[in-house]
Parts: C-alpha cells; structure tokens; sequence
C-alpha cells in the first residue's frame, strides 16, 4: 500500500517535472535563436576594406591615443571611448576605420571612409541589436556623405532619426565623430 502511494506521487510530481524541464529547454531554444537572428552581418569588416581599396589592401596602421585624445573623444561622445589603439588602413587620400559603438545594449560595427577630412562613405557592417536596423539602410547612411567635423567636436550637419532607432543612430554619430577625429589626428 505504502509502494503504490509513493509510486503515484512520483509520478505525479515526475510528470509535472518532465513538463517544467521541457519548458526550460524551450525557453533557452528560443532565447539562443532571437540571439542568433539579432546579427545581422551585411558585409565583413576585411570584405569591406578590400572592396573599398579594389582588391589592393594597404598594410594596416595603427594609431595609439594618447590621453589627450582620449579626453577630447569622451567631450565630444559623452562617455569615455574604450579603444586605446586604432587599426585603420589608408591609401593616398581614403582612408578607412572599422569603429564600434553600443547602440541601446550590443556593439554596432561600421565602416567609415574618408577622403581628405570628409566622410565619403558610411556601412553598417555588423548590426547586433534585435530592433534598429534601419540605420543600415542606404537611405540613412547617406546622410553621412560630406560630414565633416567642426572646431566644438560636433558634426558639420546632424543626420536625421529614426523613430524606434535613437540610440543606433546616436551610435553611428558617435562613431562618425571618432573617425573624424582621428582623421585630422594622424
């Protein structure tokens, strides 16, 4: 009698444990495959160099900030810029920096293409937050073409928003000002 009491609460209880333990394997499932589909890859950062440059990639150079850099990068952004070296790649008058910038919570990787002390082009490489993307959008980007940056740290002209993507686009600025600023510091 005591056997078939014990066994029916086992598998009462056993039952309703099999179902919670399906739950969380779904719920880690799910959360795994939002994570996947939040990045989006349009374009790799080395894809990205060598078709800006035809096929023929500089060397690489780097450019080391020195404290004063930094200070005036954190002036211009509001926040302290992370990097304490920067890989660029340049060749007569382009020059081209792979930057990232956290949007609302995950990096977002562009390329920025200057010639002379001017953007010339603007790519999201890598975006990595769930919603926003449209700041990847050629529509948006273009903007950026001609931007350059004024004597107070901010950009020749503001790019416009958009609705549902402020912090993105606050991300790309940002990361307009720094290749600006190191452009005119090389």
């Amino acid at each position: 009698m005591i056997g078939s009491i014990t066994n029916k609460t086992h598998s009462k209880h056993g039952g309703r444990n099999i179902v919670l333990h399906a739950l969380c394997v779904l719920s880690v499932l799910m959360a795994t495959s939002l994570s996947a589909l939040a990045d989006k890859v349009y374009q790799s950062p080395a894809d990205f160099v060598k078709s800006e440059f035809a096929g023929k990639v500089p060397s690489p150079r780097v450019q080391s900030l020195s404290a004063e850099m930094q200070k005036r990068i954190a002036q211009m952004n509001g926040r302290k810029y992370a990097a304490q070296r920067v890989r660029y790649w340049s060749s007569g008058s382009k020059t081209v920096y792979i930057l990232n910038s956290i949007g609302k919570t995950q990096p977002i990787t562009c390329g920025y293409v200057l010639e002379g002390k001017k953007l010339s082009k603007v790519k999201v490489l890598v975006y990595r937050e769930s919603h926003g993307d449209e700041v990847s959008r050629s529509y948006f980007t273009k903007q950026f073409r001609s931007l350059t940056l004024k004597k107070n740290g901010k950009l020749s002209r503001k790019p416009g928003n958009i609705a549902g993507a402020t912090m993105s686009v606050r991300s790309l600025q940002r990361m307009a000002r720094v290749a600006l600023y190191l452009e005119s510091n090389k």
